[in-house]
């Protein structure tokens, strides 16, 4: 059986960048209400298109591995090009895809319009089961992120399997777990070690009456909060405002964002939480993880793309 770092449990999509400048004259800012429009039936020219790989636990699993890391992936695609796409990116990276479910569906995908410093996203996800056989799974490591509609049988495995082998455990869940409020994964942070959320998912997930601008006090109450419910580390990113985290000794840590010029957002999340745990697995501390972290979602961030900007040293 093969041994690995870290095998990372979610999705695996493509994405379809389009890079929108603001001289393109076929679209238009509201700055008011935020609103970007064009005309219907128009043939409208991009500044700029790429077919890329993405997925929160494919996008992991990969920049895990640039870190040095022996890495594999657990998730469902289909049967199309897009899937073959997905794996082919996989092979050239060097992440195991022995546990890549291939359906008779299409391929997750998405089309994400990068206008200024922010995207929108069209996304097509088709229903899956989830069926993982982990029962062959030997890492030190998991991490397991957002999973579809049935994502319950799922989880429940991966619970299973740390608990059983006494893995460790990095969670970050996806916005259909996050809806379900502690209720539906308090038996899942019980086991982690490591609970990476964004502040406004930790708000969602805490049903918390805070508000989402507030201050560093009330983002260290809302660590304390989710770290009472079962995890040794929790950490809370807040974008451009930098991250959060309390270790298991209770102390809390600060780390400001990278300055860096935003081309498009997509994987940035992805990106800390891979800069983090690359840093975990080296031994590092917390603050030095979460460095490690701010600087890999920096490079993300000044890229196309979500993996285009994962580092291959930190």
């Amino acid at each position: 059986m093969e041994q690995f770092d870290l095998v990372a449990v979610g999705s695996a999509t493509v994405d379809l960048f389009f890079k929108i400048e603001t001289s393109n004259p076929h679209f238009k800012f509201n700055e008011e209400t935020n609103e970007l429009s064009m005309k219907l039936g128009e043939k409208v020219v991009l500044d700029r298109a790429e077919l890329l790989t993405g997925g929160n636990a494919n996008n992991v699993s990969i920049g895990v591995k640039r870190l040095g890391f022996k890495t594999a992936l657990v998730a469902e695609i289909g049967d199309d090009e897009f899937a073959h796409k997905i794996l082919s990116n996989l092979e050239k990276e060097g992440v195991d895809a022995t546990h890549v479910l291939k359906g008779n569906s299409e391929t997750s995908f998405s089309v994400i319009l990068n206008y200024k410093d922010d995207r929108t996203i069209f996304t097509r996800k088709p229903e899956r089961e989830h069926n993982f056989n982990l029962s062959d799974v030997s890492t030190k490591w998991i991490y397991l992120t957002s999973l579809g509609n049935k994502w319950e049988n799922a989880y429940r495995k991966v619970f299973e399997l740390v608990s059983e082998n006494a893995l460790n455990l990095a969670f970050n869940p996806g916005e259909i777990q996050i809806e379900k409020g502690l209720g539906g994964i308090s038996y899942i942070l019980r086991k982690t070690d490591i609970l990476i959320l964004n502040k406004e998912e930790a708000v969602t997930i805490l049903n918390s009456k805070l508000q989402i601008a507030n201050s560093k006090d009330e983002i260290k109450n809302i660590l304390f909060e989710l770290k009472n419910f079962g995890p040794k580390i929790v950490v809370i990113t807040d974008g451009g405002n930098g991250s959060y985290a309390v270790d298991q000794e209770r102390k809390v840590h600060f780390e400001k964002a990278e300055d860096v010029e935003v081309v498009s957002k997509t994987g940035a999340g992805d990106a800390y939480s891979t800069g983090f745990l690359g840093a975990t697995l080296s031994s590092l501390s917390v603050k030095d993880a979460m460095r490690w972290g701010s600087k890999n979602a920096a490079s993300v961030l000044s890229k196309i793309g979500a993996q285009t900007g994962l580092l291959s040293s930190i």
